[in-house]
C-alpha cells in the first residue's frame, strides 16, 4: 500500500486556557496522526491525545520569539471522527493542526527527524532532512509570529490553508535517501 495523504484541520484557542479540544476524521487503514502545534507562551504544553489516546511528543522547539513548536505523532490512531485534545498550562494562544496519512509504517515514528529556528525576517527558510528508510515522505511544519502567512515552497504540498501563522505541509510524494 503507497502513502497518501487523508486529511488535516485545525484547531486554535486565541487566549486562554486549556485544553485545545478539536474533532479529526482518520480513514483508511495503516494510519499515522501528526499533530503540529504553536504555544505563543514558551513551553506551556503538557500532553497531546487522540481518541484519549496520548500522542508521543517527537519534535519540540524554543522559537526566538519566545513560542515554542511542537510536533506529536501517533501510530494506528482510531479511524472515524475523535476529539484531538491539546493540553497546556496557563493562559494563552495555542494554534493546532492535526494530518493524517494512510498507507504508513506502523513503527518507528519518525524515521528521521530535523529541526531549525530562524529569527530573522525572510521571504524564504530552507532546510532539509535526510530520510532512512525508502518510500518516505518528509513532513513540515512551520510558525511565525508575524502573521504573514506562509506557503508551500518547492517540493511541498501545504496541508492546512486557513492559519496565517502556523503550517503543515509534505511533500506529496516518496522521498529517497
Amino acid at each position: 500500500m503507497a502513502l497518501a495523504y487523508d486529511t488535516s484541520v485545525e484547531g486554535q484557542i486565541l487566549l486562554g486556557t486549556g485544553p485545545l479540544n478539536f474533532n479529526h476524521t482518520c480513514t483508511g487503514s495503516n494510519l499515522v496522526l501528526l499533530v503540529t502545534i504553536e504555544c505563543a507562551s514558551g513551553d506551556n504544553v503538557t500532553g497531546v491525545t487522540y481518541n484519549a489516546v496520548a500522542m508521543t511528543q517527537l519534535i519540540k522547539v524554543l522559537n526566538p520569539g519566545g513560542s515554542e513548536h511542537y510536533v506529536y505523532g501517533l501510530i494506528a490512531p482510531a479511524t472515524g471522527a475523535n476529539q484531538v485534545s491539546v493540553s497546556f498550562s496557563g493562559t494563552t494562544y495555542v494554534r493546532a493542526v492535526a494530518a493524517s496519512y494512510t498507507g504508513a509504517k506502523q513503527s518507528g515514528l519518525p524515521d528521521a527527524s530535523h529541526s531549525k529556528t530562524d529569527s530573522t525576517s525572510q521571504s524564504a527558510i530552507t532546510d532539509s532532512v535526510t530520510t532512512i528508510a525508502n518510500n518516505c515522505w518528509v513532513v513540515a511544519s512551520t510558525d511565525t509570529d508575524d502573521a504573514v502567512g506562509m506557503t508551500a515552497g518547492t517540493g511541498q504540498t501545504m496541508r492546512n490553508t486557513t492559519s496565517v501563522v502556523l503550517a503543515l505541509g509534505d511533500s506529496n510524494a516518496d522521498v529517497t535517501p
